[in-house]
């Protein structure tokens, strides 16, 4: 064996890269939200581990480092014959006490985790085992107490807990929650758990591979906030709103350490202990501020925070309002943000657990809705203007946000170095642009005013300020303020995904002139995507909808050309896809077209 590899930090090294995790991939994914340890990894690491005495160490540094719950240390190092499974009630205790040489055996173990729990555990593994408090429980924390060189440091070097409901006996609190903890997380019903891969709630109930979602009792939490008073290098948290006391917020206040807190509003009832004099700006340190909203009122929260730092807020959106409502609980959103000037990422997230009431196949008593577009939704986002820095802006909710050219061109101007703009809904299912208030075409009336849109033309400011723009969803009119002579096409050299929620094309443009405009503008395009309505967008009159088909074919047609135009170019080709709905009198589902 070469010589290098009995340097342990080369080991190490090369070993890391073995690591691997598994996300649940039927839920918008949450920052950091990882589901468990990919099984071949650790079936690679305790291989390693018994190949020859070299790897043996740094290979269980990086096995043992982050396990889901204690009982795995116990099941997995403790001799089986001292181990007694109650598979009904899956609980782990010990018919006879073991020897003070067999919790030996645990030693090294213990002091190479760093990590323990995980974000949602399957049904049926080892994870739920519960530890009997008498038999398991207080025999290890006698041990570990008659090791540790630091009083209520119990397990030495962890830094990171994922705290699950189960762990409701004290002594769970005294292992795990020492005042050197950097990380945090208690269980919280959003921002925890992947909502169920199907559109219907009730197969939680019907299939037991599904992760249930599960809240955490308030007594536990309160028993917790003492502990958590306690922490004083805390660089991440996790908790739920309602759960939080004045003395607890106070500390959180005054912590110099932390950077990441993931705040669940559920209740409008919540209210926040008044401001109090403090030395110092509450959450100075404060960088990423993650946050649901079941409630309206929940950005109350933000201006109790003063941080200096922020950069990132993240929103999950768990409630449905009617469109108007939708449009100013966002505007609240933005107009409440600290640190307006500085922040770099702002993002709403319609929470997948509310998918399945868009979908028409979503059995009763639910009740499905479309997707609509709000009128003149602009004066709503004008507090982002002031946002100067901002290189995210995804406003991705139950809501179609129909801005026009003129605030476009005031938001690209403004946001000069955006990266990401969405101010459309993140699922793909039926919806309806937003008329004047003069008619609604939704209960057979002839609109006097066209929804107000921006035009495909009116588009290209973006390209001309924000030359770092990689991402555009928006609803746009498919037609042009001007000639397309007279357009003047600014190319977008690093825009790579484009998604339209669009109308049919202007029967005046020749389909040619589209291709020509698509082609040009956006010749690095990766992906590019046309969402179209059920219902129609009439441009002239007489107001006769041109048939779907018709709708269909014609963008079919531009997509496959912009594909062979940008094929030809680069010599890489682009993915299409046109999404286009029927209307549900007449339809099971969505109908989506592929190419």
């Amino acid at each position: 064996m070469h010589a290098c590899l009995f340097i342990q930090e080369i080991l190490i090294a090369i070993f890391s890269e073995l690591e691997d995790h598994v996300y649940h991939t039927t839920w918008i994914p949450r920052p950091s939200r990882i589901l468990r340890r990919h099984p071949d990894t650790l079936r690679t690491l305790a291989s390693l581990a018994r190949t020859c005495r070299a790897f043996k160490d740094p290979a269980l540094d990086i096995l043992w480092r982050e396990i889901p719950d204690l009982a795995v240390l116990i099941e997995h190092i403790l001799p089986t014959e001292l181990l007694s499974y109650d598979e009904a009630m899956d609980h782990l205790s010990f018919p006879s006490a073991p020897r003070e040489d067999h919790w030996a055996l645990l030693d090294p173990y213990v002091q190479r985790i760093r990590a323990i729990g995980v974000v949602v555990p399957p049904t049926k593994c080892v994870w739920k085992v519960t530890l009997d408090p008498q038999t398991v429980l207080q025999p290890l924390e006698a041990h570990l107490q008659s090791r540790t060189a630091k009083e209520g440091i119990l397990i030495p070097h962890l830094e990171r807990v994922i705290y699950h409901p189960s762990w409701d006996h004290e002594i769970y609190f005294r292992l795990l929650l020492h005042s050197h903890l950097l990380e945090l997380e208690l269980p919280t019903v959003t921002l925890s758990h992947p909502a169920p891969p199907l559109w219907d709630p009730s197969s939680q109930s019907a299939d037991k591979d599904v992760p249930r979602i599960w809240n955490t009792p308030y007594w536990l939490v309160t028993r917790i906030m003492p502990f958590v008073r306690n922490m004083n290098c805390l660089q991440t948290l996790w908790l739920c709103g309602e759960r939080l006391d004045a003395d607890t917020l106070l500390h959180l206040d005054t912590l110099p350490t932390l950077t990441t807190l993931a705040f669940e509003c559920k209740f409008a009832s919540m209210r926040f202990p008044p401001r109090i004099e403090l030395p110092m700006k509450p959450f100075r340190a404060l960088k990423q501020l993650l946050i649901s909203i079941w409630d309206g009122d929940a950005h109350r929260f933000l201006p109790h925070i003063d941080p200096e730092a922020l950069d990132t807020v993240t929103v999950y959106w768990d409630r449905l309002m009617h469109s108007a409502g939708s449009a100013h609980c966002v505007s609240s959103w933005l107009t409440e943000m600290p640190c307006a000037h500085m922040l770099k990422h702002v993002t709403f997230i319609l929470d997948r657990a509310l998918y399945y009431r868009f979908d028409p196949e979503c059995p009763p008593p639910a009740e499905t809705r479309i997707l609509m577009g709000y009128v003149a939704s602009a004066q709503f986002l004008k507090p982002c203007l002031n946002m100067s820095q901002l290189q995210t802006l995804e406003i991705s909710i139950d809501l179609i946000f129909q801005v026009d050219n003129a605030f476009v061109l005031e938001l690209a101007q403004n946001l000069p170095h955006l990266e990401s703009l969405s101010l459309v809904p993140p699922l793909k299912s039926d919806f309806s642009f937003g008329w004047s208030d003069a008619a609604d075409v939704r209960y057979g009336g002839s609109p006097a005013d066209p929804p107000a849109l921006p035009t495909l033309d009116g588009l290209l400011p973006l390209f001309e300020y924000c030359i770092e723009l990689a991402s555009l969803k928006i609803a746009v009119e498919s037609t042009f303020s001007i000639s397309c002579s007279e357009a003047s096409i600014v190319p977008s050299p690093r825009l790579r995904t484009l998604e339209l929620w669009t109308t049919e094309l202007a029967p005046v443009v020749g389909d040619d002139s589209f291709v020509d405009y698509f082609a040009k503008t956006f010749p690095c395009l990766d992906e590019f995507c046309i969402a179209l309505p059920s219902k129609p967008f009439i441009f002239v009159k007489p107001r006769l909808p041109i048939p779907l088909p018709q709708v269909r074919a014609r963008w079919q047609s531009v997509l496959d050309g912009v594909s062979s135009a940008i094929l030809s170019d680069r010599g890489i080709p682009c993915s299409t896809e046109l999404v286009a709905f029927l209307p549900r009198t007449t339809r099971n589902a969505s109908t989506s077209f592929r190419t």
